[in-house]
């Protein structure tokens, strides 16, 4: 466990310097933050949250966590399976012999 704001730097958890910058929100209610830095190792990654100085080594993956909100979305929720009409105020598209 490394406390210094030198190794908050070198390790890329800082509030200047950092890879990720997750916050926790239920509601409109911030719940957490954490930075997410280096890689100490295979599936490792330096976290630190913004309220503490300890920085941790964990079993995670930068990649798991993506920069983008589009892709925290559950696309599969709003999956339609079979569209056969789209309708619109002015269009209408109808699925014609299965194409």
């Amino acid at each position: 466990v490394a406390t210094t704001a030198s190794a908050a730097e070198r390790f890329a958890v800082a509030e200047t310097a950092f890879q990720r910058h997750l916050q926790f929100f239920t509601d409109q209610k911030l719940l957490g933050e954490l930075y997410l830095g280096t890689s100490p190792g295979f599936r490792k990654v330096h976290l630190r949250r913004v309220d503490e100085n300890e920085i941790y080594p964990v079993t995670l993956s930068t990649h798991e966590f993506p920069p983008s909100a589009e892709a925290w979305l559950d696309k599969s929720l709003l999956a339609a399976d079979d569209i056969a009409i789209i309708e619109g105020v002015d269009f209408r598209l109808k699925k014609a012999d299965g194409e």
